[in-house]
């Protein structure tokens, strides 16, 4: 019996285990690059998409501020409560018999509100409990909006008030003059509100209404009272 030597021809392959550490270098390489990327585009994806609605909601809620009624049917800004408003009276004139006074609202809060329409006016008399309601008009011998008389007049504008610098004005205004045997209605003190509320503050105001009949004008921007519609200023 004998026995053969060992074939020095077989040949054992073991792996080199510097060659492995490379290779698992490699490995770890590309999934650390895979994650990095995958990372960053979500972070592009959300960027774009961030850029994205900031355009559209500025598009959609740029504000318009002016004298007139915004474009649209909706308001530029919320309607003002009583809270946020300063009301003062600005004095006393007349003129051909009629007499009356400006009534100024200014916004005190730190948010934006707009006036639209008439105030709420009423004459608190002299006598305990005797009260006089003014009635809505465009305008009068003093003042008001449409002053000029220009027909047909524009509904009342819509009156943004941004900041503690803007005021909204109208006009209260009665006639001292009636027919043979009238009455004068005198008053001291306004009783103010805005129209929807039952919220009212007191402001001096005299009024000696002929016939206990007095009215108020629509709010305009500014301190006098009274305003024109664009077109017509504008020519």
């Amino acid at each position: 019996m004998s026995i053969a030597p060992p074939d020095s021809t077989l040949s054992h392959d073991v792996p080199d285990p510097i060659e492995l550490l490379i290779k698992e270098a490699q490995r770890a390489s590309r999934r650390r690059r895979l994650r990095n990327g995958l990372v960053l585009g979500a972070v592009l994806l959300f960027v774009v998409g961030a850029i994205a609605y900031q355009i559209e909601r500025g598009r959609s809620v740029t504000p318009h501020i002016g004298t007139g009624a915004p474009k649209g049917s909706q308001a530029v800004a919320p309607e003002c409560s009583l809270k946020q408003l300063s009301v003062t009276s600005n004095g006393q004139a007349g003129a051909g018999g009629t007499d009356g006074g400006v009534l100024l609202f200014r916004n005190v809060s730190s948010h934006a509100c707009s006036l639209t329409g008439y105030p709420n006016v009423v004459a608190i008399g002299k006598t305990k409990g005797s009260t006089i309601t003014a009635t809505d008009q465009l305008n009068g011998m003093l003042g008001g909006w449409d002053w000029t008389g220009n027909s047909p007049a524009p509904k009342p504008p819509t009156v943004v008030l941004a900041n503690k610098n803007e005021v909204a004005s109208d006009w209260y205004q009665y006639s001292e003059n009636g027919p043979a045997g009238y009455t004068l209605f005198h008053a001291k003190t306004l009783r103010v509100g805005l129209s929807g509320s039952r919220s009212v503050v007191q402001v001096n105001g005299s009024v000696d209404a002929a016939e206990g009949k007095m009215w108020v004008t629509p709010f305009v921007r500014g301190k006098s009272g009274t305003a024109e519609p664009r077109a017509k200023t504008s020519n």
